[in-house]
């Protein structure tokens, strides 16, 4: 504003006008002129620390800078209230008062201010009011705005005139070391505009433009400095002021400020002091300031203020926790120790803007990270959306309850086995972040090994120096700290002997003497050897050496079988293997094959003794027998009248395939992170006489191609868990149908296979970098048309479902289409689409206020258009979900 005085009242009216500047322009970020002799005096400010400082104050933040840059209240934490009182030769008063409030949706804030200039030409009285907010648009931009009405009255005449003012400080996230550098510089532009006064005609012009920037350049424990730097245009671009500041910030709480503004014709101000203390606690902050202007053709003017903050201040971290489910962990999909469930718990007074858990190997290595950030947001945010944050609630992120690891790597690798260390942080809207809650988890996928070996499973521990001890060779791999048992058991299952090793320590060679573990002889007869271990990650093994022989007697027959589990229709036959101790003197031997009564089915005979006997699994006419259990036995006679015999053993026929089956829970499937059905339960069923070597379920893709698949060894856990990704960390596709293949292998080598299942997957809503996204290459259009076939209804059905459920969010439906035919076609073509398919939105009842379409044609491939499957995929209907900036 420009105020023409009379050259002789100059040196009186000057500094009282001056005054009435510091007041009047209160949160319209305007400054006051007075025209002498073609030159403009600039005036601008409302607190002693923005006076003191040279009238700067565009990129500093608190309610003192409030009537420089409404964006500067945009982080204030606590109500805040300030009071100003100044004064010119002791005959004039004019006060001011200000207010900030921070809530949810920003920082408010109001002021007010009064001045009365006796014996003025033009304006005697003049009131100010301003109501304004700000906000943090992102992490480092600040904007706010504020309405303002200013009222004059004066010999030169009368008038109300409203305006509005916008600001905006970006703090540049740069800080150098200790002592003279960089600290912390922010940028800031700041304007007021409204109409030009028509009652007052060229007296008073209230459109200002200034811009600006702050930084600190010396800084240690005790003292920091900051510089001030501004350029503020008034009425026109003729009307313009460049002003320099410095402040002295000691020990934290006295302030000392300096400053100047230029040209130095200016009859006002050139020259500021200012001095300050502040004291500050959780609970409250009070700050009283003082700032006097100098001029050589004008008289001083001084001026104080108080300032007020109450409220708790959250400077305290959020109080996290996390605890892993288990310290091992096997992700070999065998139904234990497969993943590990991290638990977390997270409690702040503020709001949450963001967590992490990372995952690394022992070298630092980072394996696997798990976070979301507002930042992460921010990064891709678009001006139009920034402006939109201005008013909407500050949200706090949520942080999940549960996070699953699987084992695998950010590519969906599983990981070697070893130590794993995790972390876990979270930091709320003031940058207050928790300690990190760490811990460790061993992945061990590598069960322990052992193979048993015996060159005789006949052993006759009776002193005679032949055979005494039964010699089992151990080939094994074990962690040492691994636990090992070893039991012979006779045929009932009693154990009779016992070993117990650590991985470090097992035997290469395990020999028994025959004798129990209380030192006597064990009973003659048919003895088992098991040997099995367990590890921390419940990987287990277990091996058996079945069929072992112990007789004390002198001359000793046995009998061994090839194959332990005998499929007629998968083995044309097995073997049976004869010893004898001696053979001088044999009459005949026999070999009997027998059911579980007793009753002989089949016999092999002679007078010369052979080592190898075949059998077809048939009886003595030649018919198949069924399956079940079936006993051996060897007898010899000899001319001395001695008879010996092995012990009966067993074996097993089993010619039918297992009996599996398959189910899974929930369908449809929907991996997206939402809370709701976003793990797969499988159930595999299984029976079989003789028990299971082998099984594998895989899951197909929609092109028939594995896309996923749990195997292992025995019967498989009841459920197994899957989060949804592929093998190569892939995301399922949405709204397309899966497939489930479960097969096994018997012990016999029967093989079965059981029904394939349908899976079918959600429609799943995304979280990306650019906000929510559905992505569908399912929905089926008619051949070179935007025709929707009768398949696309139901997808498009269930996508109405999901956008009632997010009635606050905008819709961008984007057609796209694979690199086929001319680029300018595929364009109109998927615009095209793109709008049948929000035209069908629409006819269902979603709000066409939220939806808006475009075509992208080939531009923005999903995957390489090098293959027919990846082509498909590529002709598909992406939803971005963008929340409604007015919620």
């Amino acid at each position: 504003m420009k105020i023409s005085v009379p050259i002789p009242r100059m040196r009186k009216i000057l500094p009282r006008a001056a005054c009435a500047a510091l007041l009047i322009p209160a949160l319209l970020g305007h400054a006051w002129g007075f025209d002498e002799r073609g030159r403009d005096l600039l005036l601008g400010g409302n607190s002693p620390a923005s006076l003191g400082a040279g009238l700067t104050g565009i990129a500093s933040p608190g309610l003192s800078y409030f009537s420089v840059n409404p964006a500067s209240i945009a982080a204030a934490e606590r109500f805040a209230l300030s009071t100003a009182y100044g004064g010119v030769d002791g005959d004039m008063v004019y006060p001011a008062l200000a207010a900030a409030y921070p809530t949810a949706y920003g920082s408010f804030g109001f002021a007010f201010s009064g001045i009365s200039v006796p014996g003025s030409p033009d304006i005697e009285k003049a009131y100010s009011f301003s109501l304004g907010g700000a906000k943090r648009l992102t992490r480092n931009l600040q904007a706010g705005l504020a309405v303002s009405g200013v009222s004059m009255r004066g010999p030169g005449g009368n008038g109300t005139y409203p305006g509005a003012s916008l600001g905006f400080v970006y703090g540049v996230p740069y800080r150098t070391g200790g002592g003279f550098g960089i600290y912390d510089p922010a940028l800031a532009l700041s304007g007021r505009v409204g109409p030009h006064p028509g009652g007052l005609g060229d007296t008073a012009d209230l459109n200002t433009a200034g811009a600006g920037y702050r930084m600190g350049f010396y800084k240690n424990d005790i003292l920091t400095i900051s510089f001030m730097n501004e350029m503020w245009i008034f009425g026109n671009v003729q009307d313009r002021a460049l002003r320099f500041g410095l402040e002295a910030l000691l020990f934290g709480n006295w302030a000392l400020r300096t400053g100047m503004s230029l040209p130095n014709e200016l009859s006002y101000g050139s020259f500021t002091m200012g001095a300050g203390y502040r004291l500050e606690s959780q609970a409250y902050a009070i700050s009283l300031d003082y700032a006097m202007a100098y001029h050589r053709e004008s008289d001083f003017a001084h001026y104080v203020g108080l300032s007020l903050q109450f409220g708790e201040l959250d400077r305290e971290p959020p109080r996290t926790g996390i605890t892993a489910s288990d310290r091992y962990m096997s992700p070999n999909f065998d139904g234990s120790k497969d993943y590990v469930r991290f638990a977390t718990v997270v409690r702040d007074r503020s709001a949450i803007k963001g967590w992490r858990l990372q995952i690394t190997a022992q070298d630092g290595a980072l394996v696997r990270e798990y976070r979301i950030s507002d930042r992460d947001m921010e990064e891709s945010a678009s001006p139009f959306a920034l402006l939109g944050r201005i008013v909407r609630t500050q949200e706090s992120m949520i942080v999940p309850e549960s996070i699953l690891w699987d084992g695998t790597d950010s590519k969906g690798r599983t990981v070697p086995d070893g130590r794993y260390d995790y972390a876990f942080i979270v930091w709320d809207e003031f940058d207050n972040i928790s300690k990190a809650r760490t811990g460790s988890v061993i992945v061990d996928n590598t069960a322990p090994a052992i193979e048993l070996k015996a060159a005789d499973l006949l052993f006759s521990p009776n002193g005679d120096g032949r055979k005494d001890e039964l010699v089992v060779e151990q080939v094994f791999s074990s962690a040492p700290a691994d636990e090992w048992h070893a039991v012979f058991a006779d045929a009932s299952g009693r154990a009779v002997r016992s070993f117990t090793w650590k991985g470090d320590a097992i035997p290469a060679m395990l020999s028994w003497d025959g004798k129990d573990d209380a030192g006597a002889d064990a009973p003659e007869g048919i003895y088992t050897l098991a040997v099995e271990s367990r590890d921390g990650a419940d990987n287990a093994v277990k091996r058996t050496l079945k069929n072992i022989s112990l007789t004390r007697a002198f001359e000793s027959a046995d009998i061994t079988a090839s194959l332990e589990y005998f499929s007629i229709p998968l083995q044309r036959e097995m073997k049976f293997f004869l010893s004898l101790s001696k053979t001088e003197g044999l009459d005949d031997w026999r070999v009997i094959i027998a059911d579980k009564e007793g009753k002989p089915l089949r016999e092999f005979f002679g007078a010369a003794f052979e080592n190898l006997v075949a059998w077809d699994g048939r009886d003595a006419g030649g018919t198949p027998l069924a399956n079940g259990k079936y006993f051996y036995s060897l007898r010899t006679r000899f001319a001395s009248g001695n008879a010996p015999a092995s012990f009966t053993k067993e074996l097993v026929l089993d010619g039918t395939a297992p009996d599996i089956s398959i189910k899974f829970s929930p369908s449809p499937f929907s991996p997206d992170a939402d809370g709701e059905n976003d793990t797969l339960v499988l159930r595999p069923g299984l029976q079989d006489e003789t028990g299971i070597d082998d099984w594998r379920i895989t899951i197909f893709s929609a092109a028939n191609e594995p896309f996923k698949q749990f195997r292992g060894k025995g019967i498989p856990a009841r459920e197994i868990v899957w989060d949804g990704l592929s093998e190569k960390n892939e995301v399922l596709e949405s709204a397309v149908d899966y497939f489930i293949e479960f097969e096994a292998v018997d012990l016999a080598g029967n093989r079965a296979r059981a029904p394939r299942l349908k899976l079918p997957v959600d429609v799943l809503v995304m979280v990306t970098e650019r906000g929510l996204k559905i992505r569908i290459s399912n929905i089926e259009f008619a051949f070179d048309s935007a025709g929707l076939t009768p398949g696309a209804r139901p997808i498009l059905n269930r996508v109405v479902d999901i956008l009632e459920k997010y009635e606050n969010y905008f819709v961008l439906v984007e057609g796209h289409t694979d690199d086929i035919g001319e680029e300018e076609y595929n364009i109109r073509l998927s615009e095209d689409r793109a709008k049948s398919v929000m035209d069908y939105l629409v006819d269902k009842g979603i709000d066409k206020k939220r939806l808006t379409f475009r075509g992208m044609g080939e531009t923005a491939p999903f995957l390489p258009n090098t293959s027919a499957e990846n082509q498909r995929r590529n002709r598909r209907v992406e939803f971005l979900l963008k929340k409604k900036e007015t919620q």
